[in-house]
């Protein structure tokens, strides 16, 4: 298996350059090569879950932003879904 040790993308056989960014591809992975793929990996996984993260986050505050507004919660409802939400967020931080 060969890594672009540039970007992490794994590679498909006979590759040249990397299809992710563009850099020539080693014939001949070293170890480092594989940890820095596999660490690049990783990092970009955490760059796209956070981004999921925030945007589920960010749509259940618009929806419950939308719903106080449209008179379906009552003020008490959405101070109690803002809590959720906050706790949320603060386990997160927190861990």
């Amino acid at each position: 298996m060969l890594f672009c040790s540039h970007c992490g993308k794994e590679s498909e056989k006979g590759d040249v350059f990397c299809r992710k960014c563009g850099s020539k591809i080693s014939i001949k992975p070293t170890v480092d090569d594989k940890i820095k793929g596999t660490v690049s990996e990783l990092e970009s996984l955490v760059d796209e879950a956070a981004r999921g993260i925030k945007k589920e986050l960010l749509e259940q505050v618009f929806e419950i932003e939308e719903s106080l507004k449209k008179g379906d919660l009552s003020q008490d409802e959405f101070d109690l879904e803002a809590e959720e939400i906050r706790d949320r967020l603060h386990n997160f931080i927190e861990h």
